[in-house]
């Protein structure tokens, strides 16, 4: 017996893994709601019907007892299924109070995986408010990125230790709230894409990524997700082919003869005939440009 009741406890602990705060509130009020249904359903005539048509009173209170407890346990069922079937949406159409209050509330907590901790834009949007939400870490993504640091190859240690400033950095702003995740999964249940989708799918949260993997598993598993690159993209200073700009050309490029300068969003501008002019801003007009998934490069010639 106590083997069955053990079993029967782990088994409803990896039933609540799925189980979050919100589903909680969800199902009380639909449990509320049916009761509240039942409870009107037991005080019209409809259950005094069942005594005027019975002759055995015994059979009557029976009937009557049974059609109570019926009543409130199937209302009781049905309101919670339904509130748990149901999306933000429908509760905000049945209490307009809870739309009114999410419009109020910050965004959805942020799950941010290794490549977006790596990467250095990552501050200057959540500084910008581009990025906006309790941010999460969970602790495998720590630890991964605790890994990098000890590297004994320089570049992927230099990354580390990037991502580790990137995250000091976070952890002193008063205006960001930063918190390492732990999970409850064991360090084996799975590789890291399908641990950091299963944790936001369970803490109702956004992922942030760069990865383009990530990001369309995620999307085919309906996850909230973004993409820094595709932000980036969409950012990107505008310019096509016969445009005429001023830039400073700050560089050589590959060729011998080439000068490279930037763009305000980082776009690389690669000028034909102008390593000359290192260090002075030019007059150039725009002749090709290729789009990659790390930026757009535009070449260009000296508008003489």
């Amino acid at each position: 017996m106590a083997v069955i009741l053990v079993m029967a406890v782990i088994y409803i602990e990896h039933l609540s893994r799925q189980f979050t705060l919100r589903s909680f509130s969800h199902a009380t009020f639909g449990l509320m709601i049916g009761i509240f249904c039942a409870w009107l359903l037991n005080k019209v005539p409809l259950a005094e019907l069942i005594a005027i048509y019975s002759d055995d009173l015994v059979k009557s209170e029976a009937a009557l007892l049974i059609f109570g407890l019926g009543s409130y346990l199937v209302l009781g069922f049905l309101g919670v299924t339904l509130s748990l079937r149901s999306g933000q949406e429908d509760f905000a159409f049945i209490v307009p109070y809870v739309r009114f209050r999410q419009s109020n509330v910050s965004e959805l907590p942020v799950i941010l995986d290794q490549s977006v901790i790596l990467d250095g834009r990552l501050v200057e949007l959540i500084e910008t408010k581009v990025i906006e939400g309790h941010l999460l870490v969970p602790n495998y993504v720590l630890n991964e990125v605790n890994l990098l640091a000890s590297d004994p190859v320089a570049s992927r240690k230099a990354n580390g230790k990037r991502g580790l400033e990137v995250l000091e950095t976070l952890r002193k702003d008063p205006e960001v709230k930063l918190t390492v995740y732990i999970s409850q999964e064991s360090n084996d249940s799975g590789d890291l894409e399908s641990r950091l989708i299963n944790t936001t799918r369970v803490n109702n949260a956004k992922l942030i990524t760069t990865n383009s993997s990530l990001t369309k598993n995620a999307r085919l598993q309906n996850v909230p997700v973004m993409n820094l690159d595709e932000v980036s993209l969409a950012f990107q200073q505008t310019v096509a082919v016969g445009d005429k700009i001023s830039l400073a050309i700050s560089r050589t490029g590959k060729e011998e003869h080439q000068g490279v300068g930037y763009l305000s969003d980082g776009s690389m501008i690669v000028v034909n005939q102008a390593v000359s002019l290192i260090g002075t801003t030019q007059n150039i007009v725009i002749i090709s440009k290729l789009h990659s998934k790390s930026g757009q490069l535009v070449f260009a010639e000296l508008d003489l």
